[in-house]
C-alpha cells in the first residue's frame, strides 16, 4: 500500500482520515453517523494537480 503522512496535530489525538471512492461518500458518512462517529467530508482528489496537496486552514 502507498502511504502519505499529511498532517500531524496531537490536538486531534486519535483523528483519522478516509479516502472513498465519490460515489460512496454519502453512504459511508451515513453509517458512520450511525454508529456515533463525528464525519464530515473534508475535501476531494482530483487530477487537475497530480502529486500536490492542497492543505486550507
Amino acid at each position: 500500500p502507498w502511504l502519505v503522512d499529511i498532517l500531524f496535530d496531537a490536538q486531534t489525538s486519535g483523528g483519522l482520515l478516509i479516502s472513498v471512492p465519490s460515489s460512496k461518500v454519502e453512504a459511508l458518512l451515513e453509517r458512520l453517523r450511525k454508529r456515533g462517529v463525528e464525519a464530515a467530508l473534508i475535501g476531494e482528489v482530483t487530477q487537475e494537480h497530480r502529486g500536490e496537496i492542497e492543505v486550507r486552514p
